[in-house]
């Protein structure tokens, strides 16, 4: 999951500082395919978490914790992403 939320602040912060020249709509697009990504990913990892857990409850809810917790950082990064498109 670090790894996860570590790859997805690299993209994001690419895609903060890159080019000038990428219009807002392909920003914001690409935005969004990466937002797409990592939310996929992170409910990938939570589904991977909870078939692990066997069943045990307690394990399950800290499985669905971390996963809101992934695609929350997500969406975050996502609404930044989207805000430094409209200044484009």
């Amino acid at each position: 999951m670090k790894a996860l939320l570590g790859g997805a602040a690299v993209v994001f912060t690419l895609l903060l500082f890159s080019d000038g020249g990428l219009a807002q709509g392909a920003c914001a697009k690409a935005c969004g395919d990466a937002n797409a990504r990592y939310q996929r990913a992170c409910s990938d990892a939570g589904a991977a978490c909870r078939r692990q857990a066997g069943g045990i409850a307690s394990v399950v809810a800290a499985c669905r914790q971390r996963q809101q917790y992934c695609a929350g950082t997500y969406a975050k990064q996502y609404n930044l992403c989207l805000r430094s498109c409209r200044g484009r």
